[in-house]
């Protein structure tokens, strides 16, 4: 039994779109997309002004259509940020208080190289609402098994949960407008396929 494989091009998905508008100057750029190799390509936009530059990131070409994408493609839609007024635009974010939830999040972006979980900032896990102020980065560093200089606790009034929440935070414009417009592309099939239904 043969079992086919469904993949989606990166590059004809985000080739001539835009980023989103500048919070500051309503501005958009136009995408554009290079490749690097069979299974690699740039995604880039240029910022022209009294210092022009390029904002690129690598991504791999092709993305498998399985469960699994799905899945954190509703998730993300769910548990991370939707807006994009002010500078939410290049935010890329995901909250929950289900360790497990977390942890197979930042290991699919891994695994598909959206991220690399061994480059990540600093301080790119915030935690809020914690009982336990004094072991909560302990909990979820072991938790995702990531090291602690990753996490930062926030004294916050409203304490929730025991460990409380984790807040994973990227200012990543691109993999931000990468996942959207993966998004974009799932809810426009279903959409359509629901409206041929009925």
């Amino acid at each position: 039994m043969t079992h086919l494989t469904v993949e989606l091009d990166l590059l004809e998905l985000m080739d001539n779109k835009l980023t989103y508008p500048s919070w500051s100057t309503s501005t958009v750029y136009p995408i554009n997309c290079s490749v690097l190799s069979d299974n690699e390509i740039s995604v880039f936009y240029e910022i022209n002004g009294p210092v022009r530059r390029r904002v690129s990131r690598r991504f791999p070409r092709f993305i498998k259509l399985e469960p699994n994408l799905i899945w954190l493609l509703g998730f993300l839609n769910g548990e991370g940020s939707n807006s994009i007024c002010q500078s939410n635009y290049r935010r890329f974010t995901v909250t929950n208080k289900n360790p497990a939830l977390i942890k197979l999040t930042i290991e699919y972006l891994h695994n598909i190289s959206f991220i690399d979980k061994h480059k990540l900032s600093a301080g790119c896990f915030h935690i809020i609402h914690a009982k336990e102020i004094t072991t909560a980065i302990q909990y979820w560093s072991e938790s995702l098994s990531l090291p602690e200089p990753m996490f930062k606790l926030f004294h916050d009034v409203n304490k929730t949960s025991r460990y409380g929440v984790c807040h994973f935070y990227l200012s990543d414009v691109l993999l931000r407008r990468v996942v959207d417009e993966l998004n974009n592309h799932f809810m426009s099939g279903f959409k359509d396929s629901h409206n041929r239904r009925f």
